[in-house]
């Protein structure tokens, strides 16, 4: 058995991240498509969660999870295609989804499940990095910032 690192740290929600990635695979070698898909979001939402509590951002909700994840997507759009980032971000959402309503069927969870892995793969190398300043914020990019940081833009950024 792994030792678990200290519950509420950057690392117990990427251990979580992990398990919860293997879970997804287990859950769908035995065709329950419905805990497979609910693993693979929480893999991919406990990563953007080891990320934001590392950067002390705000990540107590299922909005600021997005959040998040946009954020880091815009921070690194210089070495990503945020777009495709933010699409594989959506599509993963649409697995926690399929939890309740049951619609996708099992070639839609392993398309889920492959990008879950994409956004671990983009996560994994940048959850000990310092945040990167964004070039021309939109005010709406502002305010997504304040949420996650609890401040003023003004306020961090005279």
């Amino acid at each position: 058995m792994t030792n678990q690192p200290v519950k509420n740290t950057p690392e117990w929600y990427w251990f979580l991240s992990e398990e919860y990635i293997r879970q997804a695979n287990d859950e769908f070698e035995r065709e329950d498509y419905r805990q497979s898909g609910e693993k693979a979001w929480g893999a991919v939402s406990t990563a953007i969660k080891s990320v934001a509590q590392q950067r002390g951002w705000i990540h107590s909700h299922h909005r600021r999870i997005g959040d998040a994840l946009r954020e880091l997507a815009d921070e690194f759009a210089g070495d990503v295609d945020e777009d495709q980032v933010k699409r594989w971000f959506s599509y993963i959402e649409s697995l926690h989804t399929n939890f309740y309503e049951g619609e996708l069927v099992d070639s839609d969870i392993a398309l889920g499940i492959r990008d879950a892995k994409r956004l671990l793969a983009f996560l994994e190398p940048i959850r000990h990095q310092p945040p990167r300043d964004i070039p021309d914020r939109s005010n709406t990019n502002k305010s997504r910032w304040e949420v996650l940081n609890g401040v003023r833009w003004d306020d961090s950024h005279p």
